[in-house]
């Protein structure tokens, strides 16, 4: 099957960029595959990005996730407007 071979090549590229598919859904409407990655930096996901869009069948959509905590001491640390 295709989603599984492409499933199992992306998650080799994952795994050689230093990180971790967490799950891979196969989906309905605007996208077609959702993943979610645990990768070392943003560097490594960029690279990751480029390597899926490089065939020109694919367009990716990255969002940065933090925990509830990892927000909160983020939130905390802003500077503020003056």
């Amino acid at each position: 099957m295709v989603v599984h071979s492409l499933g199992t090549a992306t998650k080799a590229l994952v795994t050689r960029l230093g990180g971790r598919l967490v799950c891979a859904y196969v989906t309905t409407g605007q996208y077609d595959v959702a993943l979610v990655v645990e990768m070392p930096n943003g560097d490594a996901m960029t690279q990751l990005a480029v390597a899926i869009t490089s065939s020109g069948n694919a367009r990716t959509t990255t969002v940065r996730a933090f925990t509830p905590e990892e927000f909160g001491k983020l939130a905390a640390e802003a500077p503020t407007m003056t």
